[in-house]
This record gives C-alpha cells, sequence and structure tokens, in this order.
C-alpha cells in the first residue's frame, strides 16, 4: 500500500533496494516503509504495516491482494470499497 508520507504514522526513509511496478510498466524505487491506521465508514480502523512509500507517484495506492495476504475480507459495492 501507497499513502502519502503525511498519512504515514511510522515511516523509515532510506536506500531501498526494491521498487514498484504498476500498470505503466515503469519501476518506482521506494524511498521509506512505515504503517498507518485508517479510519473506516463502519466506525473501525484498519492498521497496515510496510506500507512503501513512493514520492515520485502522485497518487495514493492500495493492493487489495496485500489486504487479502493478511486475512481481511476486501469486497466491492456500488462504487464502495468495503474492508
Amino acid at each position: 500500500m501507497m499513502v502519502e508520507c503525511s498519512q504515514i504514522q511510522t515511516l523509515y526513509k532510506g536506500t531501498f533496494s526494491h521498487s514498484i511496478k504498476i500498470g505503466d510498466k515503469k519501476s518506482y524505487q521506494v524511498k521509506g516503509i512505515g504503517s498507518t491506521s485508517l479510519e473506516l465508514d463502519s466506525s473501525g480502523s484498519i492498521h497496515i504495516n510496510n506500507i512503501s512509500y513512493v514520492s515520485s507517484l502522485k497518487k495514493n495506492l492500495i493492493f487489495v491482494s496485500r489486504l487479502e495476504d493478511k486475512d481481511d475480507r476486501v469486497y466491492f459495492v456500488v462504487g464502495k470499497v468495503l474492508v
């Protein structure tokens, strides 16, 4: 998952050997790793670890497969994402 730097509660910046490849088939260098908690509409929250901070991307991305890897369920219903 990638979010804006200001949204990451714990961020470790540095030189990392891995990069992120997205739909444009370009690779983007990871500049930091962190974690955060996001408030859900259902009055709960979700804590997400191992967030990749990529300063050259202009949008926040979340990978559904990462959420599913930690046993969260993800549903897409009428323009909303339910976690």
